[in-house]
């Protein structure tokens, strides 16, 4: 989806050339602020993430990450069998 408008007003002075860069500026950088804070929630860790943690979710953590790199090894050690020759 495309939200940019194409405006072809015409300008009779630098003052409102001057005016339009402004408001520009100003939407650019709301539009900046938005964007960043978005790509930092990315990567946050919900609030208390570790302190809620019981020994049965870490376990049950390690448990699915030791399964997804053993079936990751798995995948690359069939790849590897068949593109060898």
């Amino acid at each position: 989806m495309n939200n940019h408008t194409t405006d072809f007003t015409t300008y009779r002075s630098l003052e409102e050339i001057a005016m339009r860069r402004r408001i520009l500026k100003e939407q650019i950088d709301e539009d900046r602020k938005k964007i960043q804070q978005q790509w930092q929630s990315l990567f946050r860790k919900p609030e208390g993430f570790k302190r809620d943690a019981t020994p049965s979710k870490r376990i049950g953590s390690l448990v699915n990450t030791g399964a997804g790199l053993l079936d990751a090894f798995l995948l690359g050690w069939k790849l590897y069998r068949k593109f060898k020759k």
